[in-house]
Parts: structure tokens; sequence; C-alpha cells
């Protein structure tokens, strides 16, 4: 009897484990309009602007924003830390294209 709630036991654990996957994307992060990029930037204070605004069209992006600190409340949601800075996130209307910590990788999303 107790082998079988134990089997029992474990099988639950592990469907419920399986269920919670990724983290779904902040919405106030998303773009708002399809086929284009909502970017989001979070870099150390005295680092320099990203320099990929190059690949930026009327066509492809529909913002960016960019963060000096991990503290910020917007990025709760993000699961970042010092650590990781830089990390660039690119959204499209629907989840998160793109997590990285190079700017090349966000151009070659902008220009695909």
């Amino acid at each position: 009897m107790r082998t079988n709630f134990m089997i029992v036991f474990i099988f639950l654990i592990s469907i419920l484990a399986g269920c919670t996957g990724e983290a779904e994307a902040p919405e106030h992060f998303l773009s708002k309009e399809e086929g284009k990029y909502s970017i989001v930037s979070v870099i150390e204070p005295e680092a320099p602007m990203p320099s990929f605004s190059e690949a930026f069209t009327a066509e492809n992006l529909y913002v960016s924003q960019t963060f000096f600190s991990t503290s910020h409340s917007d990025l709760d949601d993000l699961d970042i830390s010092s650590e990781d800075l830089p990390v660039f996130f690119v959204f499209d209307h629907e989840e998160l294209v793109l997590k990285t910590d190079r700017e090349a990788e966000v151009v070659e999303v902008l220009r695909s």
C-alpha cells in the first residue's frame, strides 16, 4: 500500500513539474503590432548605449527600451541578475524571440 502511494505521489509530482514549462513573456514587453519587435536592453550604467540602432526600421521595430539596472520593477518577470549584463531581449507580438548578451544577434533578428 505504501509503495502504491509513493508511486502515485511521484507520478503526480512529475506531471505538475512538466506542466510548469517556461515562464510566459511579460505582456508589457510584447510588441503591440504583428511583424514588429520590442527590444529590452539591460546594461551597466557606465556602458555605452547598444549600437544595434542601425538595424531599426519603421517596418521592424515597435519600441526599444534600455534599462541601466536590474532592479527596475518592470524587469521583475525577466529573471536576470547583474552578473548577466549586458542582456538583450527581443519580443514579437506573442512571445520572447531572443535572449542574448550579443548585440549582433539582435541585429540578425531585426534584419530577418
